[in-house]
């Protein structure tokens, strides 16, 4: 039984392994190739000098370390990072992420999107100019989504972003799921193409409620364990919605609003989570994220 979670606020962040594949993707050995060519690296200017920041294998202990240096003196600027316990949630602010590029949008209301100002296909770091971590072709529709490495990862070991392929010129658009978005990528987490199960993570972030670059998007990273909303009771009333063998339940106790919904068919599922979205966005102003669990280790009865 695969499940979803849509929560009308936001969320918080299983298993580690070297042996990490995305469909086609060895995603672990990509990774750490990427960064030992210097790839996750970018330039910003910060205080008036120019800092070229990202990831690099630190040569004693051949880990992958988060650096941020002065382009002219090489000195370390690299700001404080956050790793800590808050109650049961993991918190991680990752000190690169202090430089990533501005949030294109400050509200929930999701401005026109621009492919000629946009930072993902049009701008200075648009990903036609990464190298890629590889392409996804989803197995049941056909589509194809394209991997590409997060400039400023939350996960030294793995931080991705899914985009419709930008060799499409209708995949140039806002930050805004559609059906079929939502179809490819609950396939992608309930099918074989995240092996290990569960190893990955994908999610959405809507504007308000994470997202700051404003091209349809999705993430993908490493889990070192599971997300706190897989711990939470759910209600034993369940609703059968309306949408083919999908049912749904309120999440027990969670800090934000949150639904979780229960079937095996990823179209009947989409559609359904589609459906909610769209009366939640239109018709009680609600933003949210959307997290694909894959298979949950839940008991019957509510749990």
């Amino acid at each position: 039984m695969g499940t979803c979670f849509l929560l009308m606020a936001a969320v918080a962040a299983c298993c580690p392994t070297k042996h990490l594949r995305l469909g086609g993707i060895d995603f672990a050995a990509r990774w750490r190739r990427l960064v030992e060519q210097g790839e996750i690296q970018a330039v910003s200017n910060v205080d008036r000098r120019v800092v070229r920041y990202g990831l690099r294998v630190e040569k004693k202990t051949g880990t992958i370390q988060e650096f941020a240096e002065d382009s002219d003196t090489f000195q370390s600027v690299l700001p404080e990072g956050l790793s800590k316990r808050a109650g049961e949630y993991p918190v991680r602010l990752a000190a690169i992420r202090r430089l990533r590029p501005p949030s294109t949008f400050q509200e929930a209301e999701i401005p026109p999107h621009d492919s000629e100002t946009c930072s993902l296909c049009g701008g200075p770091q648009r990903l036609q100019l990464r190298e890629p971590l590889g392409k996804l072709m989803v197995p049941t529709t056909g589509r194809v989504w394209d991997c590409h490495f997060n400039i400023a990862p939350q996960q030294t070991d793995g931080h991705g972003l899914l985009v419709p392929t930008l060799d499409e010129e209708a995949n140039r658009r806002k930050q805004a799921l559609l059906f079929e978005d939502i179809v490819d990528l609950t396939t992608l987490a309930f099918t074989q193409t995240i092996l290990p199960r569960r190893s990955l993570c994908i999610n959405f972030n809507a504007p308000g409620a994470g997202a700051s670059q404003n091209h349809i998007h999705a993430h993908v990273w490493v889990q070192h364990e599971s997300y706190p909303i897989d711990k939470y009771p759910l209600s034993k009333k369940r609703w059968d919605m309306k949408e083919g063998k999908v049912s749904a339940a309120i999440v027990k106790g969670y800090p934000a609003a949150s639904v979780c919904f229960l079937g095996r068919d990823p179209k009947d599922i989409a559609l359904a989570v589609s459906n909610v979205i769209t009366t939640a966005t239109t018709q009680f102003n609600l933003t949210y994220n959307f997290l694909i669990s894959g298979l949950a280790n839940r008991k019957g009865g509510g749990e």
